[in-house]
């Protein structure tokens, strides 16, 4: 009787080299698909950048103003409060108003980067638990954090955070140099540790980010970075 090994070998022979190069057409291929998905997720996930700038003063103004009433959400979440938290995105939302008047040149980039604040903050005025306002929240730091390295007077006295507990974006502005976690609230208010606010913005992707990691293995572990 004839082995089912002996008539896969005699079957493989017979097909001959265009069976094998069918089978290196296909791997290539599934390579090929797989890097531009990756890629795809990749680019989804970049942040947008800001080159370095002086904003108009009527627009550097009106940011200090949302940066102000974003301070009062983030003390809000770190106490574990949402009542007052929709009352201060309506103020960011009002300070945004005057941000970008009828006439005023901005350089490329900072308009969108100002409607995305708008719309995270609308986001976050809508929800309705800490749950929910801290995901928005997140949101809403990740274009106001590239303002702040936009623009050194938007980041003048602050400072910038990271929680390594937090999926989404993990950053978060505060004008104290004690850290207190807007998303870990009162049960974890310490975890974290700072990052330099001129450093890259992290991309919120499932591509893995060495230079996160890196960071994160050497935060400091100390009594006011317990995590």
């Amino acid at each position: 009787m004839t082995s089912l090994t002996a008539v896969g070998a005699a079957r493989r022979r017979a097909a001959g080299p265009s069976a094998a190069l069918a089978v290196l057409v296909l791997v290539i291929g599934t390579a090929v698909a797989g890097g531009a998905a990756a890629a795809e997720v990749s680019a989804a996930g970049a942040p947008v950048e800001l080159p370095r700038h002086e904003l108009p003063e009527v627009t550097r103004e009106a940011l200090l103003r949302a940066l102000a009433a974003y301070e009062e959400i983030r003390a809000d979440l770190a106490a574990d409060r949402i009542e007052g938290v929709p009352a201060a995105v309506e103020g960011l939302r009002d300070a945004l108003d005057g941000a970008t008047p009828e006439g005023t040149e901005l350089p490329d980039g900072v308009r969108d980067v100002i409607g995305e604040v708008a719309a995270a903050a609308a986001s976050l005025g809508a929800a309705t638990d800490l749950t929910a306002a801290r995901v928005e929240f997140a949101a809403l730091s990740r274009p106001l954090v590239t303002l702040a390295r936009s623009d050194p007077a938007l980041a003048e006295g602050r400072y910038l955070f990271a929680c390594p507990m937090v999926e989404t974006y993990d950053r978060w502005l505060q004008p104290t140099e004690t850290l207190e976690n807007p998303y870990m609230g009162t049960s974890m208010l310490a975890c974290g540790y700072a990052v330099e606010l001129d450093a890259p913005v992290p991309s919120v992707s499932t591509v893995a980010d060495p230079e996160l990691d890196s960071e994160a293995e050497s935060a400091p572990t100390g009594p006011e970075h317990e995590f």
